[in-house]
Protein backbone atom coordinates (compact mmCIF):
# COMPACT_ATOMS: atom_id res chain seq x y z
CA UNK A 1 0.00 0.00 0.00
CA UNK A 2 1.77 3.68 -0.99
CA UNK A 3 1.00 6.85 0.50
CA UNK A 4 -0.70 9.24 -1.35
CA UNK A 5 1.51 11.68 -2.46
CA UNK A 6 0.59 14.87 -4.13
CA UNK A 7 2.25 14.98 -7.55
CA UNK A 8 5.27 17.55 -7.86
CA UNK A 9 6.04 18.53 -11.63
CA UNK A 10 9.47 17.23 -13.23
CA UNK A 11 11.85 20.26 -13.52
CA UNK A 12 13.24 19.92 -17.18
CA UNK A 13 16.47 17.94 -16.49
CA UNK A 14 17.68 18.44 -20.53
CA UNK A 15 18.56 21.63 -20.01
CA UNK A 16 20.91 21.35 -17.50
CA UNK A 17 22.03 18.10 -19.37
CA UNK A 18 22.93 20.90 -22.46
CA UNK A 19 20.52 18.62 -25.27
CA UNK A 20 19.02 19.64 -28.17
CA UNK A 21 15.80 20.53 -28.58
CA UNK A 22 15.09 17.38 -30.30
CA UNK A 23 16.82 15.22 -27.91
CA UNK A 24 15.50 17.26 -24.62
CA UNK A 25 11.80 16.58 -25.54
CA UNK A 26 12.71 12.76 -26.51
CA UNK A 27 14.77 12.76 -22.94
CA UNK A 28 11.96 14.59 -20.92
CA UNK A 29 9.13 12.22 -22.31
CA UNK A 30 11.23 9.05 -21.08
CA UNK A 31 11.78 10.52 -17.86
CA UNK A 32 8.17 10.87 -17.34
CA UNK A 33 7.46 7.78 -18.31
CA UNK A 34 9.72 6.27 -16.25
CA UNK A 35 8.97 8.44 -13.20
CA UNK A 36 5.19 7.74 -13.61
CA UNK A 37 6.00 4.05 -13.73
CA UNK A 38 8.40 4.49 -10.20
CA UNK A 39 6.27 6.93 -8.70
CA UNK A 40 8.75 8.20 -6.31
CA UNK A 41 7.73 10.29 -3.22
CA UNK A 42 10.14 12.34 -2.25
CA UNK A 43 13.36 14.33 -3.49
CA UNK A 44 15.75 11.19 -2.71
CA UNK A 45 13.98 8.85 -5.03
CA UNK A 46 13.59 11.52 -7.73
CA UNK A 47 17.06 12.01 -7.76
CA UNK A 48 17.44 8.14 -7.92
CA UNK A 49 14.77 7.57 -10.74
CA UNK A 50 16.61 10.51 -12.73
CA UNK A 51 20.11 8.62 -12.09
CA UNK A 52 18.14 5.12 -13.70
CA UNK A 53 16.33 7.20 -16.34
CA UNK A 54 19.83 8.80 -17.24
CA UNK A 55 21.85 4.98 -17.74
CA UNK A 56 18.38 4.27 -19.50
CA UNK A 57 19.09 7.29 -22.00
CA UNK A 58 22.84 6.68 -22.22
CA UNK A 59 22.03 3.06 -22.86
CA UNK A 60 20.18 3.86 -25.67
CA UNK A 61 22.65 6.71 -27.23
CA UNK A 62 25.36 4.11 -26.97
CA UNK A 63 23.77 1.40 -28.80
CA UNK A 64 22.71 4.23 -31.86
CA UNK A 65 26.64 4.63 -31.74
CA UNK A 66 27.34 1.49 -31.66
CA UNK A 67 25.10 0.75 -35.13
CA UNK A 68 27.28 3.47 -36.55
CA UNK A 69 30.16 1.94 -35.81
CA UNK A 70 29.38 -1.59 -37.04
CA UNK A 71 27.59 -0.48 -40.28
CA UNK A 72 30.52 1.83 -40.99
CA UNK A 73 32.36 -1.67 -40.60
CA UNK A 74 30.74 -3.58 -42.76
CA UNK A 75 30.46 -0.92 -45.45
CA UNK A 76 34.35 -0.44 -45.21
CA UNK A 77 33.75 3.08 -44.64
CA UNK A 78 35.52 5.42 -41.77
CA UNK A 79 33.40 8.20 -40.14
CA UNK A 80 35.32 10.79 -38.57
CA UNK A 81 35.39 11.16 -34.53
CA UNK A 82 33.62 7.95 -33.89
CA UNK A 83 35.16 6.08 -30.97
CA UNK A 84 36.83 2.85 -31.38
CA UNK A 85 33.98 -0.24 -30.75
CA UNK A 86 36.39 -1.02 -27.40
CA UNK A 87 35.60 1.65 -26.01
CA UNK A 88 32.04 1.52 -26.87
CA UNK A 89 32.00 -1.88 -25.20
CA UNK A 90 33.87 -0.25 -21.99
CA UNK A 91 31.31 2.38 -21.85
CA UNK A 92 28.25 0.02 -21.52
CA UNK A 93 30.08 -1.96 -18.96
CA UNK A 94 30.13 1.30 -16.88
CA UNK A 95 26.68 2.20 -17.78
CA UNK A 96 25.41 -1.23 -16.54
CA UNK A 97 27.06 -0.66 -13.38
CA UNK A 98 25.63 2.88 -13.16
CA UNK A 99 22.41 1.32 -13.41
CA UNK A 100 22.65 -1.64 -11.83
CA UNK A 101 23.98 1.00 -8.41
CA UNK A 102 20.96 3.26 -9.31
CA UNK A 103 18.24 0.41 -9.07
CA UNK A 104 19.66 -0.79 -5.40
CA UNK A 105 19.71 2.79 -4.55
CA UNK A 106 15.58 2.61 -5.35
CA UNK A 107 15.11 -0.62 -3.85
CA UNK A 108 16.65 0.96 -0.98
CA UNK A 109 14.86 3.96 -0.73
CA UNK A 110 11.07 2.20 -1.42
CA UNK A 111 12.41 -0.20 1.59
CA UNK A 112 12.74 2.06 4.34
CA UNK A 113 9.35 3.91 2.90
CA UNK A 114 7.66 4.28 6.37
CA UNK A 115 4.71 1.30 6.13
CA UNK A 116 0.75 2.48 5.83
CA UNK A 117 -0.93 1.37 9.30
CA UNK A 118 -3.88 -0.53 8.51
CA UNK A 119 -6.82 0.52 10.62
CA UNK A 120 -9.84 -0.51 8.95
CA UNK A 121 -12.26 1.92 11.36
CA UNK A 122 -9.83 4.84 10.53
CA UNK A 123 -11.17 4.88 6.38
CA UNK A 124 -10.75 8.00 4.84
CA UNK A 125 -14.05 9.53 5.46
CA UNK A 126 -13.63 8.80 9.01
CA UNK A 127 -10.61 10.80 9.54
CA UNK A 128 -12.15 13.75 7.93
CA UNK A 129 -14.70 13.57 10.71
CA UNK A 130 -12.52 13.14 13.04
CA UNK A 131 -10.11 15.71 12.48
CA UNK A 132 -13.51 18.37 11.48
CA UNK A 133 -14.51 17.82 15.12
CA UNK A 134 -11.13 18.17 16.57
CA UNK A 135 -10.85 21.84 14.81
CA UNK A 136 -14.55 22.45 15.90
CA UNK A 137 -13.42 21.55 19.29
CA UNK A 138 -15.85 18.85 19.90
CA UNK A 139 -13.35 16.40 20.67
CA UNK A 140 -10.47 17.07 23.41
CA UNK A 141 -7.92 15.13 22.82
CA UNK A 142 -6.85 13.36 26.86
CA UNK A 143 -3.75 14.88 28.98
CA UNK A 144 -0.20 13.08 28.87
CA UNK A 145 -0.39 10.80 31.39
CA UNK A 146 2.12 11.64 34.21
CA UNK A 147 5.69 10.49 34.23
CA UNK A 148 6.43 7.15 35.23
CA UNK A 149 6.72 6.27 38.77
CA UNK A 150 6.38 3.71 41.20
CA UNK A 151 4.49 0.66 40.22
CA UNK A 152 2.31 -1.35 42.72
CA UNK A 153 2.05 -5.22 41.99
CA UNK A 154 -1.34 -4.99 41.23
CA UNK A 155 -0.16 -2.72 38.35
CA UNK A 156 -1.16 0.68 39.28
CA UNK A 157 1.39 3.65 39.80
CA UNK A 158 1.95 4.44 43.62
CA UNK A 159 -1.02 7.38 44.13
CA UNK A 160 -1.81 7.20 40.38
CA UNK A 161 -5.72 7.73 39.61
CA UNK A 162 -7.58 4.28 38.94
CA UNK A 163 -7.84 3.70 35.01
CA UNK A 164 -10.15 5.22 33.26
CA UNK A 165 -12.80 3.17 31.09
CA UNK A 166 -11.46 3.21 27.52
CA UNK A 167 -14.13 3.30 24.20
CA UNK A 168 -14.81 0.82 22.58
CA UNK A 169 -12.56 -0.28 19.41
CA UNK A 170 -13.34 2.46 16.31
CA UNK A 171 -14.68 5.12 18.59
CA UNK A 172 -14.29 8.08 20.16
CA UNK A 173 -15.01 8.83 23.63
CA UNK A 174 -17.72 11.76 24.20
CA UNK A 175 -18.66 11.80 20.30
CA UNK A 176 -21.54 10.49 18.22
CA UNK A 177 -20.80 8.21 15.45
CA UNK A 178 -20.86 10.14 12.11
CA UNK A 179 -24.10 10.37 10.30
Amino acid sequence: MSIPIEPRRLEPLAERLGLAAEEAAEFEALRRDWHARIAPIDAAERAAADALVLCVWRRQRLDRLEERILRNLLEGTVEPGLPALGTVQRLRGRLERDRHAAEQEMILLRDGRPAAIPLPALNPERLEWLARKLREGALRVPPEPPAAAAVEPDGLAVGAPPPRPRAPAGTVAGAAAPA
